[in-house]
């Protein structure tokens, strides 16, 4: 079964009557912690060595518009046309291009408005989707019978660089999200997709680390349980809250981990009541009943 890296992403922003959107530019320091879910909770940020790496530049756009909202659009485009390309193994290599593209045009409006939440959460859903299909490389790649012929070069050197591009990605986008919620800190999606990009960050650091992956699912919940309280019964966070409780359960033992699967059951079987064709949540649901029913 396919790792959930699952999570909506937003092709507008829109923020009560204001649009939004992700920019690009890197804070040359740490941003000061926002006030409630929006701070900067356990385990978000990493050391500056997962950064994205400066070597990694993103393809030039052909014709770069010098209007912001014509960036924005432009980098809409080049975001929905790397996720369509990115369904296809055979054009991942396009994908990348049109996500590294996508990020230039978020990047180029928010030097032009810093203010706009649109490009900085837009740029921050092309992070997510990009250290996503970054993900898939690595599964290719470790699913390879002959992984040298692959790419032609060291299997385990390839995967700890896919696998470091990926964090810097993730930690970028958790930037990103954050800068919205410091134009807005209700700003729902936000709290949402860095709550996504934090889960897939533990996903990532669990084999490594299992009290760091704990803390990031920690930092996740703290911002799903922020989105429920501006947005109650929103399916898609009720989904990733149960997801994400399944996951931390798998990092626990005896009476605690009964109660951890107890609580994902509930929040799945809700989110199974607005949505109950997903089927990657029914799945999740299943495997979840199974555990408890093995221990109770």
């Amino acid at each position: 079964t396919e790792t959930n890296t699952g999570g909506v992403e937003f092709d507008k922003w829109v923020s009560g009557e204001s649009e939004s959107s992700s920019a690009i530019t890197e804070s040359p320091a740490p941003e000061p912690p926002l006030s409630s879910a929006g701070g900067n909770g356990k385990g978000e940020e990493a050391s500056g060595s997962q950064e994205v790496k400066a070597t990694e530049q993103e393809d030039e756009v052909s014709t770069i518009p010098v209007n912001s909202d014509d960036l924005l659009q432009q980098g809409l485009t080049f975001l929905r046309q790397g996720r369509k390309e990115s369904q296809s193994r055979e054009s991942l290599s396009n994908a990348e291009a049109s996500f590294r593209q996508a990020l230039q045009c978020f990047r180029a409006a928010s030097q032009i408005d810093p203010s706009s939440a649109a490009a900085h959460g837009n740029q921050g859903n092309t992070l997510l989707a990009y250290s996503r299909l970054k993900m898939k490389l690595m599964d290719t790649l470790s699913a390879t019978s002959d992984p040298r012929s692959w790419q032609g070069g060291d299997s385990e050197s390839i995967l700890d660089e896919l696998s470091k591009e990926t964090s810097g990605l993730l930690i970028e986008a958790g930037r990103c999200f954050r800068e919205v919620l410091a134009l807005n800190s209700k700003d729902a999606k936000a709290l949402l997709n860095w709550g996504n990009a934090l889960c897939l960050r533990a996903r990532m650091t669990v084999g490594q680390d299992v009290d760091s992956a704990h803390n990031l699912y920690d930092a996740a919940i703290e911002k799903f349980e922020a989105v429920l309280q501006l947005e109650p019964g929103m399916a898609e966070v009720l989904k990733a809250l149960g997801m994400a409780l399944y996951d931390i359960s798998g990092l626990e033992g005896g009476r605690e981990r009964i109660e951890t699967l107890k609580s994902a059951q509930a929040y799945l079987e809700d989110a199974c009541s607005i949505s109950p064709d997903d089927q990657a949540l029914l799945y999740t649901l299943n495997q979840c009943q199974a555990d408890l029913g093995r221990r109770v």
